[in-house]
């Protein structure tokens, strides 16, 4: 479980979301319901409410006590570039019907719903370039 010193996100952390959640292509508007959670209003997708975390490696823990801080939260991004999460605590996230991702994954997430949205992976590096060539 984290300490009170890294759970919440930094203020350069939280404008980059802000900044770039509104930036999306499948984002209407961003309003901050409450500090560290925000609801994300999508273009033809039903809306998401987010909930921020510093958290370097969030646990199966950490999870539970999202879930009951931030109620009705759909999705928990993990900000930083060396945050990430446990394998299991995507799994109990994913079990309660939560997305968790960490950026660059949550910007490829917000375009799906439903599973697809729960299950998203980023594409490996030059992956997508790949496929959209014909192999011939």
């Amino acid at each position: 479980m984290s300490n009170k010193y890294n759970k919440y996100p930094l203020p350069s952390t939280v404008d980059f979301f802000i900044s770039a959640t509104s930036n999306h292509s499948k984002v209407a508007s961003v309003l901050e319901m409450s500090q560290y959670f925000y609801e994300v209003k999508r273009i033809g997708l039903p809306n998401l409410k987010i909930a921020l975390s510093n958290i370097y490696v969030l646990g199966e823990a950490d999870v539970h006590e999202m879930l009951a801080e931030y109620d009705g939260v759909d999705c928990i991004v993990v900000g930083g570039n060396w945050n990430t999460y446990t394998g299991a605590a995507k799994q109990l996230a994913k079990d309660c019907g939560v997305g968790l991702f960490q950026f660059r994954e949550f910007f490829g997430a917000i375009n799906n719903e439903g599973n697809k949205f729960l299950n998203y992976v980023t594409p490996e590096p030059g992956k997508r370039k790949k496929e959209g060539k014909g192999n011939s």
